[in-house]
C-alpha cells in the first residue's frame, strides 16, 4: 500500500461524509470519505473500482460543493466493502476550497 507521508496534512472525518464519484466518465457511484488531504483521499464503497481508473469526485463538507479529478492508486478488499486510496490532481483552487471547508467544519464542532 502506498502512503504519502510527506503531505502537509490529512484530515480524518469523524462524521459520515458521502460523495459521488464518476469512474472513467462511464458511471457514477456513491462513496463514503474516510480522510482527505489537498492531493489525495481515502474512501470506501461496496462497489469494486479498478486501480488506475480515472475518477471525478464531488462532495460537500459544510457549505461549498467541491469537485476534483484524480485516479485510484490502491484498493483493499474487506469482503463486504472496498477501501481505496486516490491521488488527486494538483489544483490550487480546489486545495484552497478544501482548506476553507475544513476550517468551517472545525468552527461548527463543539469544543
Amino acid at each position: 500500500m502506498h502512503y504519502k507521508r510527506n503531505e502537509a496534512f490529512r484530515y480524518q472525518f469523524k462524521e459520515k461524509i458521502t460523495a459521488e464519484i464518476t469512474i472513467d466518465r462511464l458511471y457514477t457511484i456513491e462513496i463514503i470519505l474516510i480522510d482527505v488531504s489537498p492531493k489525495g483521499m481515502r474512501f470506501s464503497s461496496t462497489k469494486k473500482i479498478p486501480i488506475d481508473s480515472n475518477i471525478c469526485i464531488e462532495y460537500k463538507i459544510v457549505h461549498e460543493k467541491l469537485q476534483i479529478n484524480g485516479f485510484i492508486v490502491w484498493q483493499i478488499d474487506y469482503g463486504t466493502f472496498y477501501q481505496y486510496g486516490a491521488s488527486l490532481e494538483d489544483n490550487k483552487i480546489y486545495q484552497k476550497q478544501l482548506i476553507n471547508e475544513l476550517k468551517k467544519l472545525a468552527k461548527t464542532k463543539p469544543q
